[in-house]
């Protein structure tokens, strides 16, 4: 995929000497403020323009460094060409000049990949993206490096979740919003029939209709930890839930899917996102509030350690949070933007205010992340 910089100029600062002519030995001495100036327009009172700082023209070099690379390799998750990708690329690539070299794959795969890339000394991605509990592992790996040197990291009170929310020194940034659920096939579910909470799903009716993404691969195990940790659920929960003849995914876009297909008539802590452009396009599927709570977490993207395009990284993840990119994202990609203002262009079908939300803030962030590296109630849940 590609994506690039437009050219951005380095502002001249004129500096005009005015010399007095000598006055006569009567004259009064002439007052410094009386020194006679260029016409100028005066500003309107309600202008929010600021004038050229030091901070500024440190961003512009940046810029002019960043177009000078050239290119970013990007280790992408989310963004597929249906999920807005290419659109991403069009206007990443249409303002900077940018090229954005996007490779697909997941979370714990990437996680991997880089610790090959370290080992070896020669890393490939500039920017990485996953789960804040994959980023997490990342960051604990030393995988990542500090991005709080931008733009848009020092504007204030413009956020529904600050981009650094999860870790302070910006080790990776949130860019997404996204919701951890329930969801339902309604060709396959009655209305009213619908599992309220987790502790529904161990109706016997529900054996064999299940799907989630395999817990061997992916991070479901350990969020089911968090539950069980925070006595939302019990102990046992877990191994109860493994006993209804699970269908598994390797991918939760992959559960997503069957579940649209008719596979299954429940998905089980899939996120927003894996489901947003499913239901966009037809298919037949409604979110579900769990009553237990609902997880609130986050999308992130980081700058991986010794990246290979440093400037252009920052400039990337600079746009990513900007009112544009946001919006962009919000728009073609129907998520949950992290920026205030910007509406969430989710079908109705996805719309979901948690009545319980479990809030996945830095502490949880943390103890999911070591649940993940222990492989923790993955027996449980997938038994053979």
């Amino acid at each position: 995929m590609k994506r690039w910089l437009s050219g951005s100029l380095i502002i001249a600062t004129v500096f005009v000497i005015v010399i007095l002519a000598a006055c006569t030995p009567k004259a009064a001495p002439a007052t410094p403020t009386q020194a006679p100036t260029a016409p100028t327009t005066p500003a309107s009172p309600t202008s929010n323009v600021s004038p050229p700082t030091s901070q500024d023209a440190a961003w512009d070099k940046v810029v002019e460094a960043a177009k000078k690379e050239g290119k970013i390799n990007f280790y992408n998750w989310y963004f597929t060409e249906g999920r807005g990708g290419r659109v991403l690329e069009q206007a990443f690539e249409a303002k900077y000049g940018i090229e954005l070299s996007a490779i697909q794959g997941r979370g714990a795969e990437f996680t991997e990949r880089l610790k090959t890339e370290k080992r070896i000394g020669q890393m490939v991605a500039d920017v990485v993206e996953g789960s804040s509990l994959h980023m997490e592992n990342m960051r604990l790996a030393e995988l990542l490096k500090p991005t709080i040197d931008m733009p848009v990291m020092k504007e204030k009170d413009v956020w529904h979740m600050v981009p650094n929310y999860h870790n302070k020194d910006a080790f990776y940034l949130n860019y997404q919003r996204m919701f951890l659920t329930m969801f339902m096939n309604t060709n396959l579910v009655k209305p009213g029939e619908e599992p309220k909470g987790l502790m529904d799903l161990l109706d016997p009716k529900w054996k064999g209709k299940l799907i989630i993404s395999d817990p061997v691969v992916s991070e479901i195990a350990s969020r089911f930890v968090l539950y069980t940790s925070q006595k939302r659920v019990p102990d046992d929960f877990p191994t109860r839930l493994g006993r209804q003849q699970l269908i598994f995914d390797p991918s939760t876009p992959g559960a997503a899917l069957k579940l649209a297909q008719g596979n299954a008539s429940i998905a089980i802590l899939l996120a927003t996102l894996d489901v947003s452009n499913l239901v966009a396009e037809g298919a037949p599927i409604r979110v579900l509030d769990i009553k237990e709570g609902t997880m609130v977490d986050a999308l992130s993207m980081g700058a991986v350690n010794n990246g290979p395009h440093p400037n252009a990284t920052k400039v990337f993840l600079n746009y990513i949070l900007s009112p544009e990119g946001q919006k962009l994202m919000a728009d073609k990609s129907l998520s949950y933007p992290v920026r205030k203002g910007i509406t969430a262009n989710v079908p109705p079908a996805m719309q979901l205010e948690p009545s319980n939300p479990l809030l996945i803030d830095p502490a949880a962030v943390e103890f999911v992340a070591k649940a993940f590296r222990e492989k923790q109630m993955v027996s449980a849940l997938k038994p053979n």
